[in-house]
């Protein structure tokens, strides 16, 4: 019974754990002037890594013409 309910407990740590983990999205910006850079961001929603992607490109409007992710 004890050792059920050890792996229980493991296994719902588990789940809790993975649920929550930061994936990395890469943001690809291309410069004014040729080129690009790459950014890595390490979020949990793939809507905030893409808020995030966008504000490099309007923040730097000199800098680069287009950023989005890949």
């Amino acid at each position: 019974m004890k050792k059920q309910i050890k792996n229980v407990a493991l296994v719902v740590a588990l789940v809790a754990s993975l649920s929550s983990c930061k994936k990395t999205y890469e943001c690809h910006c291309d410069k004014v002037g040729g080129g690009d850079e790459h950014f890595d961001f390490k979020e949990k929603e793939k809507s905030d890594a893409e808020t995030k992607c966008k504000a490099k490109q309007t923040e730097n409007t000199t800098k680069y013409t287009k950023c989005m992710l890949e």
